[in-house]
C-alpha cells in the first residue's frame, strides 16, 4: 500500500465519522437528525465499507456481482431505514422506481434463504442504527 493509497483511506474513514455525527440526509439536511434515521449517504457508505468498496463505486453503472449485491443492498436498507419512497430512493440512485423494488424483493428474498447474508445485513442495519442513537 503507497502513502496515497493510505492517505485515501484516511480522508475516507473521516467523512465517515463525519456523516455519522452529522446524520444529514443529502435530500433533507435536518431531516435524519429529527427522525433518527441514517441519511441515505451513510447508509451507502457502511455497506461499501462492510462490502470492501468505494463508496462512490455504489453509484456507479457497473455490473459486477459484488458492487450489484452492495448496491441492492443499499438500497434494502434505505428503503426500509428512512421515510424515502422507492421513487425518491430511484433520483438518489439513479435508477428507475422499478429498480428500487426489484432489490428490495430480491435482498428479502435472499436474506429468507441465505443466513450468511442475513447476518452480514443485519451487522450493517445494527451499526447504521448504532450509529443514529
Amino acid at each position: 500500500m503507497n502513502n496515497n493509497e493510505i492517505l485515501k483511506g484516511v480522508i475516507w474513514s473521516l467523512k465517515r465519522i463525519v456523516n455519522a455525527i452529522e446524520g444529514m440526509t443529502a435530500e433533507s439536511p435536518d431531516a435524519a437528525s429529527r427522525n433518527h434515521t441514517p441519511s441515505v449517504d451513510t447508509i451507502c457508505e457502511e455497506v461499501a465499507y462492510m462490502w470492501h468498496l468505494n463508496p462512490k463505486a455504489i453509484h456507479s453503472r457497473r455490473r459486477w456481482e459484488p458492487l450489484a449485491t452492495a448496491r441492492q443492498v443499499a438500497m434494502y436498507l434505505a428503503y426500509e431505514l428512512t421515510d424515502f419512497r422507492a421513487s425518491q430512493l430511484a433520483k438518489y440512485f439513479k435508477r428507475d422506481k422499478s429498480d428500487i423494488t426489484y432489490a428490495v424483493l430480491s435482498i428479502k428474498q435472499r436474506m429468507e434463504i441465505d443466513y450468511k447474508f442475513e447476518r452480514r445485513v443485519e451487522a450493517v442495519r445494527a451499526s447504521l442504527t448504532k450509529q443514529t442513537q
